[in-house]
């Protein structure tokens, strides 16, 4: 993180969260995040110069008005710029089509 500060390393980082709900991102077989973002948090609080991008599916197979609004919490609350948003689409032989 010193480095960072210092300027000494580029200060990007691209973290592809997909999702925040704990029930989607098991679906998606992806690790929750929870504590990668109070991570960020503290890092941008030390270097304000760090830029944080992300993407995120919605509309995945099983994905609730509940878990949506989580995802709308979250960036609400992220120090995430840019972020990329897709909508889920079917891939053949995916797991998650069944």
């Amino acid at each position: 993180m010193s480095l960072l500060a210092q300027g000494e390393i580029r200060s990007y980082l691209n973290i592809p969260f997909q999702h925040t709900s704990p029930s989607i991102l098991k679906l998606m077989k992806q690790p929750a995040a929870e504590h990668t973002m109070k991570r960020i948090k503290i890092w941008c609080e030390i270097c304000s110069k760090i830029v944080s991008r992300s993407t995120f599916i919605v509309g995945f197979p099983g994905e609730t008005e509940e878990d949506f609004q989580m995802l709308l919490d979250f960036l609400d609350e992220a120090y995430l710029n840019p972020v990329g948003c897709f909508k889920y689409s079917d891939v053949d032989g995916a797991k998650a089509n069944d």
